[in-house]
């Protein structure tokens, strides 16, 4: 069986699509925070789940000035949007979608020489994150929340019980 694949996609920063001016969307990485443990009479050391993640980040880069874009720096609740088609092998398409909330903090203008379209590349530190698959959510986190839901258990529910929150 072959892989589905990224046929094409495109980002919405704040409700404003760019379609068409996007060239590349790299989506966070959802990374546990770990702490590598070994003690007496353990053959290896493993790694344990210390209840957070990783910070997130995520990059765009466009082909345009955009007043749009540097309308948002430093807004720390700015929405923006990865979605994607994937394709599987027997034609069927299906979405794969990034939804974030966070922090615009950079808006790189790339290198300008003359008769050429330098890239400029976004900076993004979303407190918020859901990822979707076929309008399915596979994994939610919403740091300032304390949810980090993965494909549909809330993993930080008894701890926020254990805190009263």
């Amino acid at each position: 069986m072959l892989p589905k694949t990224l046929r094409n996609f495109t980002g919405f920063i704040d409700g404003f699509g760019y379609a068409g001016k996007i060239k590349e969307g790299v989506p966070p990485t959802v990374s546990l925070q770990v702490e590598e443990y070994l003690a007496g009479g353990m053959a290896a050391p493993i790694d344990i789940d210390m209840g957070a993640v990783e910070k997130m980040e995520c990059s765009m880069t466009f082909s345009e000035f955009s007043n749009a874009l540097y309308a948002h720096i430093g807004k720390t609740d700015t929405p923006l949007t990865l979605r994607g088609a994937q394709v599987g092998p027997n034609g069927e398409t299906e979405s794969v979608i990034y939804q974030m909330r966070g922090l615009l903090r950079e808006v790189e203008p790339g290198t300008w020489q003359r008769g050429s379209m330098p890239d400029k590349k976004l900076m993004f530190t979303p407190h918020y994150l859901k990822i979707s698959v076929a309008d399915q959510p596979v994994v939610e986190i919403d740091a300032e929340n304390m949810i980090r839901r993965i494909a549909g258990v809330d993993q930080m529910a008894d701890q926020r019980r254990a805190l009263g929150l």
